[in-house]
This record gives structure tokens, sequence and C-alpha cells, in this order.
């Protein structure tokens, strides 16, 4: 997505109309080249004097945008505080963090302020999912799953077991401690359902790319990592039944 940041404002209402319609904020996409431009921008009127909600709604989605692309096992502050032009220190992790949580509380991501020392850092990770560093090790997690439990048997899985597993394989880190949550959960089902149709030929390459609840462009990243993972094993591998449902798409 290309974006034109010489109107904050025009730019802002352009993203808060989407934000009412998506999924997950994180489907709204800033190319990395442009996130230096957009954080310009959104600086400049979030230390003035005619701060507007609207500039707080692009600090949300730069923030996001931010995580996907920066976020290692430094955590996400040192390069968003870095994006932001501002001192990596509690109190400003502080400042920001409650304008993005109150951003994502106004746009019904959020339930409900958060609490403990990740407070603002959890909910926009689980609107981000999976970051971009984290896309191959994520294809070889699901690809060692699949050779044991095929697509549909991941579907099967409940949270627990699922959890388990994503520790299990993924030793600690941020992508296990997100898999083992109910958003990671949800995710790696959704993922699972939806590349199963695309083998079964429900689902084109186009479906998947314009299916809501995914960053635009993951079901390229992520096929692209799944096709340079180890080919799986001669095992057999244990199936549930398909259900007797029709697919409709509107309903995933």
């Amino acid at each position: 997505m290309s974006v034109n940041v010489a109107d904050i404002e025009a730019l802002a209402k352009e993203w808060a109309r989407r934000l009412r319609q998506c999924q997950y904020a994180g489907e709204l996409v800033i190319a990395e080249e442009e996130l230096a431009d957009v954080a310009r921008k959104v600086r400049r009127d979030l230390f003035s004097a005619r701060q507007s909600c609207r500039t707080r709604t692009c600090m949300l989605v730069l923030a996001i945008n931010c995580m996907y692309y920066r976020h290692d096992e430094q955590g996400f502050w040192v390069h968003f505080c870095a994006l932001m032009d501002v001192p990596n220190t509690l109190q400003h992790q502080s400042w920001l963090g409650g304008i993005l949580e109150s951003q994502l509380l106004d746009f019904h991501f959020l339930a409900k302020p958060g609490y403990g020392p990740f407070r603002y850092v959890t909910p926009v990770r689980e609107q981000c999912g999976i970051t971009r560093t984290e896309i191959p090790r994520f294809a070889e997690l699901l690809s060692w799953m699949t050779d044991w439990h095929g697509w549909d048997g991941i579907r099967a899985m409940d949270h627990a077991q699922l959890a388990a597993i994503s520790s299990g394989h993924l030793q600690n880190g941020h992508l296990a401690r997100f898999l083992s949550s109910a958003q990671g959960y949800a995710f790696v089902r959704d993922v699972a359902r939806n590349v199963s149709q695309f083998q079964r030929h429900i689902l084109t390459r186009e479906d998947l790319n314009t299916l809501t609840g995914y960053r635009t462009g993951f079901f390229a990243e992520f096929l692209e990592a799944l096709s340079h993972t180890p080919l799986p094993s001669s095992k057999s591998v244990t199936r549930p039944p398909l259900p007797r449902l029709m697919f409709l798409p509107e309903f995933r």
C-alpha cells in the first residue's frame, strides 16, 4: 500500500473508516519504506497544540506496522520510540501506550484497559499477529504439525494441545507466547482451515489474498516460506472426517 502523507487528516479519516470495518487493525498496511514519512507527519501533529483523535488513529496504524516489520527479541518499544523520535523510557512508553490503548478501545479491538508490564504491547501484538521475521518459523511449525496431523487435524486440536505443541517446538520467545494465547490459537486454526480449503481448490490464491482477518500479503509470504520447509516424511497422517457443510466465504 502506498500512502499519501501530505494530509494527515485525510489519511486518518480513511484509516478510521477501514478500522471500523476490518476484523484486525493489522489489515491496514504501510509499506516499510514509508514508515518514516508517516511517523514524521504523526510526530509533528502529536507534539502540537492541535493534536487530534485522527492523528492518534494514524499512530495506531503506524505502531502495528512497526510491530510487524521491526519487532524482535529486543521487543517493541526500542523500535517504536526510535520511530517516534523519543527516548525509550518508561515515561514515554506509558504516554505512547496510553494513546494506543485508547484507540484500540475506541475502535473496539480491545474490550477493556489492560494491566501489568505488557499492558500496551500485548494488544498491539494481537492486532499485528505474526510478524515478518516470524513467518518462516511459523511455517516450519505448521509444516511439522501437518506432517503428523494434517491441516484438518490442526483445526480439531483444543487450545491446550496446540499451546503445548507450540511451546515445545518453539521453546521460548514472543512467537511461542503469541501462539499459546487465545488469539494465537484462533489464528492458527484460521490459517489451517484456509490452507486446507486452498489445497482442496475451494479457495484460489486470489481468494486467500482477499480474506479478512489477515494482513494483506500474509498468505503469499506464508506459502512461500512453507515451500522452503523440509519435505514431510512418509508417516501416515490421521485426519478427522471432513465436515458435511458447504463453505460460505462470508462465514469464515
